[in-house]
């Protein structure tokens, strides 16, 4: 048996996985996904959202709390919220083929990413008692911060400069409990922002949210909204395109200082949100960043004149249903129970049974946190392959106790011009997977994979097709006329509007046509049959000519193209 130390294992993992097949090693994402569609005036707008869960200190609600002393830290989920107008489903904007060389990137595309994660100090709460609510410990006091420096250092380098942090645990209780993270929390933010460069400072937003909705003193909703704009206008957020032309011109007629965003938006920065367990109340505020995210979102695609959205609209109302099933996902992830507090519960709007069913959930989580989770969290440390609660780390981690902070960290780790250079390289070089399995330049008739239904002027009122033909066939010719019947019917221009009635009537295919619809629509299946005997291969030859027709390298018609049209077309 060979033993690895921590120097040679990435070399022998570089090594295994050269050898090993791709599709022996399969990429798994714990948290959330979910996906909806709008449809706005004809344009089809999908809404994903994606948590992301941290492996690096997974477990339940009351085992696995605060910081460790890597700086990772409970419950840390990292939550996308995508808005992307699907007219096409490539990341880049098919070209005219005398430009081919020349794709850009759709700006169809935009992304807003929110953080969640527990306080970054040593805290911890013993289950040992009966007691559903059992008190916070501080169980390490560290007058230097030394986790959390190194939670907050990691966070400059994912995600860069500003940070938001949005803490919303209580501030005054009858008995302290909330209140001493909180203290303490305020501490840690001001003793670490000292250092930084004041205009790399981390913006705190201490809020007791439970206080403001219990004594109905402030709109919960309103003051979140407030945040969520200061954070998005410190922020942004990205973007795969400039701004449709339209704000521009919106701009120059109401005489606006706002500049027109010519080139992509990038996201530097992120706001990081949590309460004491990082669930309800950090869920309900989320949501509020992520619907104003979304105004801005669709506003970047043109879709809205504004990045005001009503709540009570059904983008809106479907957005709460996506963060509520996301809320839930995470919660029975932690807790073993779905949500308590929603986001009607803040917005004043409870439900009739809500509740009982928070009583349900309250004792759900009751039950499952002393009965269950010691053996839910033995086997997350079996799967991730946790050894130790408690790793060693080597004291030379930290830079020092002024300078806790990496100087490269605090520069954006995305630069404009890097970024927009990496998506034009990617639409040119790795998207042509596109055109293996569709043909979007392809000159197809559409007769040949539609049946029409139209109908004829010569119809009578009150009579359908197939009342008319029988009429026609049994219609008498009169006796004083005489009549014989020719040998062969004559031929009827079918583009005339009696050879089209006549044609949709009794519609036919030639064997022709027959024939090269059935070929088009098994090419596909055609490459998985065993070569002939003669050792020719004309459906591979096929194949290759529609790959390269799609990109433009051949052309699809035999026919010579008018000087004129050139011309026109290329201006």
């Amino acid at each position: 048996m060979e033993v690895y130390t921590d120097r040679n294992v990435d070399a022998y993992a570089c090594q295994t996985h050269r050898h090993t097949s791709p599709y022996w090693i399969l990429p798994l994402v714990h948290g959330h996904v979910d996906q909806a569609k709008l449809t706005v005036l004809g344009r089809v707008i999908y809404v994903t959202l994606i948590a992301r869960r941290s492996r690096h200190y997974a477990g339940a609600r009351y085992l696995k709390r605060g910081v460790n002393d890597e700086g990772n830290v409970a419950n840390e989920v990292e939550t996308e919220q995508i808005v992307s107008e699907a007219l096409t489903t490539p990341f880049y904007y098919p070209s005219r083929r005398d430009f081919a060389s020349d794709r850009q990137p759709s700006p169809n595309y935009t992304s807003y990413v929110q953080y969640r994660g527990s306080i970054p100090i040593h805290w911890t709460q013993e289950t040992n008692s009966m007691s559903p609510r059992p008190p916070i410990e501080i169980s390490v006091v560290d007058p230097f911060y030394t986790a959390a420096s190194r939670h907050f250092d990691d966070l400059f380098k994912r995600y860069g400069a500003p940070i938001m942090i949005l803490n919303l645990i209580k501030k005054r209780e009858p008995v302290a409990r909330e209140s001493k993270l909180l203290d303490e929390y305020t501490q840690c933010v001001e003793y670490l922002n000292q250092f930084l460069p004041r205009d790399k400072r981390m913006k705190y937003r201490p809020w007791d949210m439970s206080r403001a909705y219990k004594e109905k003193t402030q709109d919960v909703i309103s003051i979140l909204e407030d945040m969520a704009e200061e954070s998005i206008q410190m922020t942004s957020f990205f973007h795969s395109g400039p701004e449709p032309y339209s704000h521009y011109l919106q701009n120059e007629a109401e005489d606006s200082e706002i500049p027109w965003r010519s080139t992509i938006s990038l996201q530097n920065g992120i706001c990081r949100t949590n309460c004491v367990d990082c669930l309800d109340r950090t869920n309900a505020a989320q949501f509020v960043f992520g619907k104003r995210a979304l105004g801005h979102q669709l506003y970047a695609l043109g879709v809205v004149e504004n990045p005001n959205l009503s709540f009570d609209s059904d983008a809106v109302n479907m957005l709460t249903e996506m963060y509520h099933d996301h809320g839930d996902s995470i919660a029975l992830q932690y807790t073993g129970s779905a949500l308590v507090n929603r986001v009607e519960t803040y917005r004043r709007m409870p439900h009739w049974n809500s509740h009982s069913r928070d009583i349900i959930e309250n004792i759900r989580r009751f039950y499952t946190n002393s009965l269950l989770d010691a053996d839910k969290q033995t086997a997350i440390n079996l799967f991730l392959g946790v050894q130790s609660e408690r790793p060693i780390i080597h004291p030379a981690i930290r830079g020092g106790y002024q300078k806790w902070f990496h100087e490269k960290h605090l520069q954006p780790p995305y630069a404009l011009n890097d970024c927009d250079r990496g998506l034009r390289e990617f639409v040119q070089n790795k998207s042509d997977f596109w055109v293996e399995y569709y043909r979007p330049l392809l000159f197809t008739s559409l007769g040949k994979h539609f049946a029409y239904s139209m109908n004829s002027t010569l119809k009578l009122p009150g009579k359908t097709a197939k009342d008319l033909n029988h009429m026609l066939s049994k219609a008498k010719v009169p006796d004083r006329v005489e009549t014989k019947k020719p040998d062969v019917e004559p031929e009827v221009d079918r583009h005339s509007t009696e050879g089209l009635a006549r044609y949709l009537l009794d519609p036919s295919v030639s064997e022709t046509e027959e024939a090269e619809y059935q070929g088009y629509i098994d090419q596909y299946q055609e490459l998985l049959d065993a070569p002939s005997t003669s050792g020719e291969r004309k459906d591979l030859d096929m194949y290759s000519l529609a790959v390269r027709t799609a990109l433009g390298e051949v052309p699809d018609w035999t026919g010579e193209i008018p000087k004129e049209f050139v011309t026109t077309a290329l201006v």
